[in-house]
């Protein structure tokens, strides 16, 4: 089966057996800025290579990286697919490219995908790459090329609705009406592009408490744009999104979980926590410090910004907290242990303690009894503080057992949350 192929990652198989190609055999090394990486040829068609690359899964997921690797790749073989997975198989990426006559630069399509669930348009946009026995004998490289282009060439503009054509005719139409018409003319304008309004709203939605709110706050930046908005100037949805950025990048400090951003904080705070999850997600709680600390010192910061924004990171930043250290969140919330969290001068940290304690009390309550009981006498909650031996022997439990019910308590508490403060 060609999905099996794809989440075992046997793309020689995958490539010979089921798409009909040839054969190909040796690798390529290539080199940039003193990383190195090996390019494994997987088959060929009329001079058409397939390339294979195995790398850290952060790598991966890294857009520069991926673009580094094909420009190096163009070097090699100037038609060529590369496909770039991680050494686990959970992320696959595949990666055309190709020279762009009129700027003279090398453009690429990613089509990533998680191996675990494999979209069925990339199966069937695999499966279009199959060359049967009878196109053998007359199929050249133009002809692979073609078949490629037309697999993978998914301009972003096609799919993005309010560049389509007919949505932009429609609204020049409206804008045109709106201009010398009235109030009706306006709504009329307005709510066609309200679609406009929910995507954009999309691209901020993990920073947001509720969606909807957000949509609503989006939707008055296109208020703002239709009311100055000229059609002979150009598209509509380019001249709304500085609008909307705008009254969505004052509306967002106001609704993290944790209290306001201040406003000259607020984009460096979005980029470095961005940046951080991406770490997070891909190579764990050192990849997401790493990722935080270049975003700090990389960024256009004065060094008093950078030392502020910092203190603010730690203070209301719970996602590594409670991902990579519930142990200490829970002992942050019940005792005046704030190493790593924060400075104790800013009154910041100390509204955090408060706010920890009341969230954490929330979460625990969700726990069963024994559970709970366990949480709260071996952290010193509403209790004294008890040993794993002190709490066995009161619940005629072995000291093993009691550890085990105690980490998958952790483990409950940690994924509410960030289900619950982070999502």
């Amino acid at each position: 089966m060609l999905e099996q192929c794809l989440q075992d990652g046997d793309f020689r198989t995958l490539f010979i057996e089921h798409l009909g190609w040839d054969l190909a055999h040796g690798s390529e090394t290539v080199a940039f800025q003193g990383e190195t990486a090996e390019l494994h040829r997987v088959a060929h068609k009329r001079g058409f290579l397939v390339f294979e690359l195995r790398a850290d899964r952060i790598r991966v997921q890294t857009r520069n990286y991926l673009r580094w690797l094909q420009t190096l790749t163009a070097r090699i073989a100037h038609e060529h697919l590369l496909i770039v997975a991680d050494h686990e198989l959970t992320v696959q990426v595949w990666v055309w490219s190709y020279h762009d006559r009129q700027s003279g630069r090398w453009r690429c399509r990613f089509h990533p995908f998680f191996t675990r669930h494999i979209p069925p348009k990339m199966v069937d946009r695999i499966r279009q790459l199959t060359v049967s026995l009878d196109q053998e004998e007359q199929i050249s490289l133009i002809d692979i090329i073609g078949k490629v282009r037309d697999t993978f060439d998914v301009k972003a503009d096609q799919t993005i609705f309010f560049r389509r054509p007919k949505y932009v005719q429609t609204s020049y139409e409206l804008a045109c009406r709106m201009r010398t018409g009235g109030v009706k003319e306006f709504q009329e304008f307005v709510a066609f592009h309200q679609p406009l309004a929910v995507w954009f709203a999309r691209r901020y939605k993990h920073l947001a408490n509720h969606s909807e709110d957000l949509e609503q706050v989006a939707m008055l930046g296109v208020i703002r744009a239709a009311e100055t908005f000229i059609p002979e100037k150009g598209a509509f949805s380019t001249y709304a999104v500085p609008a909307m950025k705008s009254v969505v990048s004052r509306y967002l400090p106001t609704t993290l979980p944790l209290g306001m951003v201040p406003v000259h904080l607020y984009l460096p705070y979005r980029h470095a926590l961005a940046q951080r999850r991406k770490g997070l997600i891909c190579g764990g709680p050192e990849a997401a410090e790493t990722a935080y600390q270049e975003v700090v010192h990389k960024a256009p910061l004065r060094p008093e910004l950078a030392v502020e924004l910092h203190r603010f990171f730690t203070a209301v930043s719970l996602e590594g907290l409670f991902v990579t250290k519930p142990i200490q969140a829970i002992r942050v919330a019940t005792t005046h242990q704030f190493s790593g969290i924060g400075d104790t001068t800013n009154p910041l940290t100390v509204i955090l303690q408060g706010e920890l304690y009341e969230m954490l009390l929330a979460a625990v309550e969700h726990l069963d009894r024994r559970s709970s009981e366990i949480i709260r006498r071996r952290y010193g909650i509403e209790h004294p503080e008890s040993t794993l031996e002190q709490i066995g022997e009161s619940l005629k439990l072995t000291r093993e057992r009691v550890r085990q019910i105690e980490q998958d308590a952790l483990r409950y508490l940690r994924k509410y949350l960030i289900e619950t403060y982070l999502d």
